[in-house]
């Protein structure tokens, strides 16, 4: 008897010490660790496997923050508006209303700026306002990788993307899109990817006076203007860009400043030369750019960053042509099936000998910027 019951208090001291150091390993491990361990895609099919881009500690070319992360989110979009031309105070309120509305299917819509009254401005639309700080710009216009790089810094999201400003979106639609897109890559676990869209072009200004003021912004006011709507022409200016935080080798990308020459089709032509998959969804995603070429201001800096996109385009790819530019070079797209719902699938129109660089591409750390960083 005093055999079983030595026996029951030896299991009894057994069980509490396992469920104790369960416990104290569950409470001891960052949240932050089971996110980033649930998350990250793997290749190969090889779990074990660290992704191809993945890197130890959450580095920044931009510098560190003390600024608290923002909520986690499926997506985090970030835009900067342009600050020197005052005419696109209505763009730029469209913007914001129609954004605002993005947040129901948890997209954080986010802004760079130094300006005092886009701050106040977003905020109250529910926006994030971030500084646009001299170490992220050149000639005071944001460098595209930094931009996203201090996203990643500030927030916790499953995917991160820019757009320009101008850019008005059927949320159902980008929300639908991107979640079959997140579907497709976690089936075929993918850790590297860029996911491109273009945009459809309304008119600004009717031509009579009467320019665009949205009254609500929601997906049916967006629906209703894409009526009047041309595509934007195939010819490698994408509007959007997505992708993870370990999915995109940032320390190659050319210090690109946003909306300026080339910025867009370089990622074209370097997932196609690494294989990196392009994800072209502009086939199920309804992106409206609120045209007014006449707003443009192409004052000596405009003129200036122009020539420093060009020159860095042109010395990472100096054999590029306009046909690897395209979205035919896009090896997946997403497309709309018989009921209606988004699938991704391999781009037919996709060919090796067209899309793929044949000559070396010249990577960030071999090239000399024409200019540096404001901070600099």
């Amino acid at each position: 008897m005093r055999v079983i019951e030595l026996y029951s208090v030896i299991i009894f001291i057994f069980v509490v010490t396992l469920v104790w150091t369960l416990v104290h390993i569950g409470l001891n491990e960052k949240p932050d660790d089971r996110v980033t361990r649930e998350t990250r895609y793997q290749r190969e099919g090889n779990v074990n496997e660290k992704p191809l881009f993945e890197t130890t500690t959450e580095t920044s070319t931009v510098g560190t923050t003390t600024r608290k992360p923002l909520h986690p989110s499926f997506i985090t979009l970030f835009t900067s508006f342009a600050e020197r031309e005052r005419k696109r105070d209505h763009i730029q309120n469209n913007t914001l209303m129609n954004w605002h509305h993005l947040r129901q299917f948890n997209i954080t819509p986010v802004l760079f700026s130094n300006n005092h009254i886009h701050q106040k401005q977003s905020e109250q639309f529910g926006w994030t306002h971030i500084p646009q700080s001299k170490d992220i710009t050149i000639l005071r216009r944001p460098v595209l990788k930094d931009m996203f790089l201090k996203a990643q810094e500030l927030s916790s999201s499953d995917y991160y993307g820019f757009t320009n400003g101008d850019i008005l979106f059927y949320g159902e639609q980008l929300n639908e899109t991107i979640h079959a897109v997140d579907k497709f890559l976690k089936a075929r676990q993918f850790s590297a990817y860029i996911i491109v869209g273009m945009r459809t072009n309304i008119p600004y200004d009717n031509g009579e006076g009467n320019i665009l003021s949205l009254v609500s912004g929601n997906d049916q006011e967006i629906l209703e203007l894409s009526e009047v709507g041309t595509p934007q022409e195939n010819n490698g200016a994408y509007d959007f860009i997505l992708t993870s935080k370990y999915a995109f080798p940032w320390e190659h990308f050319p210090d690109f400043v946003i909306s300026q020459y080339g910025f867009d089709s370089w990622f074209m032509v370097y997932g196609n030369k690494f294989g990196v998959p392009i994800i072209d969804i502009t086939g199920t995603t309804l992106m409206l750019h609120q045209n007014e070429p006449d707003l443009k201001l192409m004052d000596p800096n405009w003129l200036k960053l122009n020539s420093h996109n060009e020159d860095l385009f042109k010395s990472s790819i100096p054999y590029s042509g306009i046909e690897q530019w395209k979205r035919d070079c896009a090896f997946y797209n997403t497309f709309f099936n018989d009921d209606g719902e988004v699938e991704v699938r391999y781009n037919n129109r996709w060919r090796s000998e067209v899309c793929t660089y044949e000559q070396p591409l010249i990577v960030s750390k071999g090239l000399k910027p024409l200019f540096e960083r404001d901070s600099n």
